[in-house]
């Protein structure tokens, strides 16, 4: 027997057994902990048994498979969802996430998954025509801390803006006629208050410019976790590639919701 098959025959063993240890391993590994800002429909959702679902809890469930990790979980506001990621809290982000360049500061950003336009929503018995001029007085509710907080602060200085944690507590009050108009994400605006009626689009989507809005939406990663990053952007490529991507779209969305990736 030549020095090589000897050698093979005695590695032959060993080789087998790494091999059969490579999936118990692999359902050894700590789950991956992602924090959402639920609800956020159709996106994020908690069903009555503490579980969450919606669009890109579905889609990351789907990562997540991909990557052959387990994924649990945690629901967390979204005002602090950033600072709990620093603080270790959990493994990453995925709760409607705008790409901007402040947000690039503090975390790193897979690639975008999704892209969707923001909408002025009125009510139907509203006299405001149009978001052409100042807004001066009018009463405009935002979800705290997001790309339309933003994009309102800076385009409309004389407007009373009143932020809300949530885009129920929002909705609530734009139901109860506290606010002129609201502007949020088009599929939110759709769900929570058009499709409920007393409610109507007003001018044009917007999802410019890029310095507000962004690139689109991802997952959010502590900058130290490269690696886990590239794992997850191999999994999201494959998720598009299989099909699973557009399913999901279509069983949430009746129009398209890819992002935009030219420059």
């Amino acid at each position: 027997m030549t020095r090589f098959s000897r050698c093979s025959v005695l590695l032959l063993p060993a080789l087998f057994g790494m091999m059969t240890m490579l999936p118990a391993q692999a359902a050894d590994q700590k789950p991956l902990k992602v924090a959402s800002d639920v609800p956020y429909e159709p996106f994020e959702m908690q069903r009555p048994d503490g579980t969450f679902t919606g669009f890109e809890v579905d889609l990351v469930n789907a990562i997540c498979e991909q990557m052959q990790r387990r994924c649990e979980w945690v629901k967390q506001g979204w005002d602090g969802i950033i600072p709990g990621l620093q603080a270790r809290k959990y493994d990453f982000i995925a709760s409607a996430m705008s790409v901007t360049p402040d947000r690039r500061k503090q975390v790193l950003f897979a690639d975008p998954y999704y892209a969707v336009p923001s909408l002025w929503v009125a009510p139907d018995d509203s006299d405001i025509d149009d978001v052409s001029g100042d807004l001066a007085g009018k009463k405009i509710g935002v979800q705290r801390a997001t790309v339309q907080d933003n994009y309102v602060t800076q385009h409309y200085p004389k407007a009373e803006i009143r932020r809300y944690a949530t885009a129920d507590d929002l909705a609530t009050d734009m139901s109860a006629g506290r606010l002129d108009l609201t502007f949020i994400t088009g599929p939110l605006a759709q769900d929570v208050l058009i499709n409920r009626g007393n409610f109507r689009q007003l001018g044009e989507p917007v999802s410019k410019p890029k310095s507000i809005f962004g690139d689109g939406i991802a997952a959010a990663f502590r900058p130290r976790d490269r690696a886990l990053v590239e794992q997850f952007n191999q999994a999201l490529h494959k998720v598009e590639q299989n099909g699973t991507y557009d399913r999901l779209m279509h069983q949430y969305f009746d129009y398209d919701i890819h992002p935009d990736t030219t420059q």
